[in-house]
């Protein structure tokens, strides 16, 4: 009975990259998320919303060393693993990636799997024969643990899947979901092989968010240490994080009083508004319409972060709208296979039990998620505990997808977009111009128009 009216703000938030403004709204006039924590009943006439559950605030835990915080750690993380292996047999797997969080799920569940005498877990895995691909050669590692059932989708092999894919992101209606072809990929191989319930780590990165660790140390008149974590965040990030920069970064919050940092962003206000207009794909009358200014300015109070080194409370790091609009993504993409994905990083217990956790349990010496990786000594393979970087092959599976629909699409990728987009940034998705930014307005084009006109 609703009718199917685009929600035109919601196209301006996708052309924008502000998937996480608000967590309610969708693709369509009157039709509406249910936000993270609450519930909904209807009786009679009456539809009530309510929050059932948000962290208290915690009390800092003290243990003796940082071998006591790792045991205590793996005690709580192999019970949230634990309560999430309910499944009928043979119909449960975990996704199995390069990274520290999918390869400590995996490897605490195949343990316990183990333990239990089930039959070996099932991990599925992107990889790419590639020579030097730092991903593959992680999960290689990770697919040593004892107990699994190790399975790949290959880069290489994906043309094979690759139409049911594409007809698969068409189908979704939610742009935002676009940009999911590994992901899609995974879960239809595991669809294919009968899994209905597969585990995964992508609450790890908030879970285990570290405040400006340069930043906490300084405070606490360690300037060594503020020095170290500099460094460390050099090593474990790369060039993009240089050591001095990062320094002067956290430093910058003992020397420069609020006020003047306030000051200093309203002056650069206007000029950084004209950036972002200039930079926008956004039809002006399209930003007219939906108060784009507004949009932006909102979207800026709700994903934003105090990462100043006072780590006054982490609740609204751990719960992040990040983390929702990411967990719905998962979701929508693995329903219409048939799955539910599990994520032991968000268990309620974990979350407290981190969120109690003294800043340098979190990231120590530029290490993140320090506690994690102390804590599957034994469990998971160095080469992955100590692994830097966030290398994955998921651009590649997004570009053959990409590939795949210009070479079968038989009409213009911005037909119907006018009302929408700039008129040059549509030509510009139109040319046959291999430039970064054209490639990726094409992209965006593509995941806008294939959603709205499937």
């Amino acid at each position: 009975a609703i009718p199917s009216r685009i929600n035109e703000a919601r196209i301006a938030d996708f052309l924008e990259d502000m998937e996480a403004l608000d967590l309610s709204s969708t693709f369509y006039c009157d039709l509406y998320r249910l936000p993270p924590a609450h519930a909904l009943i209807l009786e009679r006439d009456a539809l009530r919303i309510w929050r059932y559950w948000e962290p208290e605030p915690p009390v800092t835990l003290r243990l003796k060393d940082n071998a006591a915080f790792a045991e205590a750690f793996l005690e709580v993380f192999t019970g949230a693993v634990r309560d999430r292996l309910r499944a009928p047999p043979g119909k449960l797997a975990s996704m199995l990636s390069g990274g520290m969080d999918s390869g400590s799920v995996t490897a605490v569940a195949a343990r316990l799997l183990h333990q239990a005498g089930a039959p070996p877990l099932p991990s599925y895995s992107a990889t790419s024969a590639a020579p030097g691909c730092v991903e593959t050669r992680a999960i290689r590692a990770s697919q040593t643990v004892p107990h699994l059932a190790a399975n790949d989708i290959a880069l290489e092999d994906f043309p094979t899947l690759a139409d049911e894919v594409l007809h698969l992101t068409q189908a979704s209606g939610e742009p935002f979901d676009g940009h999911m072809a590994m992901l899609r990929a995974v879960y239809l191989a595991a669809h294919k092989a009968g899994i209905t319930v597969m585990l995964d780590g992508a609450g790890g990165d908030t879970t285990l968010l570290a405040d400006d660790m340069v930043a906490w140390r300084l405070r606490r008149g360690d300037i060594i240490g503020a020095w170290r974590e500099a460094v460390g965040a050099r090593r474990f990030w790369g060039e993009q994080m240089p050591s001095l920069k990062t320094f002067i970064g956290g430093a910058r919050y003992l020397v420069v009083p609020e006020w003047l940092r306030t000051l200093r962003r309203r002056a650069g206000a206007g000029a950084q508004q004209r950036r972002m207009d200039q930079a926008s794909l956004v039809d002006p009358g399209l930003a007219r319409r939906v108060n784009l200014a507004e949009r932006r300015a909102a979207n800026a109070r709700h994903v934003g972060l105090k990462l100043d080194g006072r780590c006054e409370d982490r609740r609204a790091m751990v719960t992040h709208p990040f983390i929702t609009v990411a967990r719905e993504r998962y979701d929508r993409v693995a329903a219409p296979l048939g799955i539910e994905p599990r994520d032991p990083f968000l268990d309620r217990r974990l979350v407290a039990f981190c969120l109690a956790l003294p800043p340098d349990q979190i990231e120590h010496d530029g290490w993140p998620k320090i506690v994690l990786r102390r804590a599957m000594a034994g469990v998971l393979p160095d080469a992955v505990r100590w692994r830097s970087g966030k290398e994955h092959v998921g651009g590649q599976f997004e570009d053959a997808v990409i590939a795949r629909f210009l070479t079968e699409s038989g009409s213009s990728l911005t037909a119907g977009l006018q009302p929408f987009v700039k008129s040059d940034r549509l030509a510009m998705a139109e040319s046959p111009s291999r430039d970064a930014k054209a490639v990726a307005t094409r992209t965006t084009m593509i995941y806008l128009r294939s959603c709205l006109y499937p």
